[in-house]
């Protein structure tokens, strides 16, 4: 993970959460077995994805301008993970209900520290 340079990175955190969440949608995905082609299912793996790659951009932008753009983006592919891990059914496996509510818990948090960042660097520039 590269080093915070600017005022304006991206917490290491908050890559490395947006990274595991990805591989956990991954898994859990894999787990569902024949649902795993479903469009729910892809249109996880896709924002997840995209979340982690919007966290890695953030924390790499050059201005304080494109930090946020890409923050906000990353927060905009929680909400989305979120709602698609809502729709996804787990069926009868218990364990995989439990590791979808895992996920959807996983997700608020996430959108709460991408929210966090926004907050206080809009708070810095006033």
């Amino acid at each position: 993970m590269p080093k915070p340079s600017s005022k304006s990175s991206a917490p290491p955190r908050l890559e490395t959460r947006a990274s595991d969440f990805a591989l956990d949608c991954r898994t859990f995905v894999r787990k569902m077995s024949g649902k795993a082609l479903s469009a729910d299912a892809q249109e996880l793996l896709l924002c997840s994805g995209a979340l982690g790659a919007s966290s890695i951009a953030a924390s790499e932008a050059p201005s304080k301008r494109a930090f946020l753009f890409f923050v906000r983006t990353a927060l905009k592919r929680a909400k989305e993970a979120r709602y698609w891990l809502t729709l996804l059914n787990a069926g009868e496996k218990s364990f995989l209900a439990k590791e979808r509510e895992r996920l959807v818990s996983e997700a608020d948090q996430l959108l709460k520290i991408c929210g966090a960042i926004v907050r206080n660097v809009r708070a810095k520039a006033a």
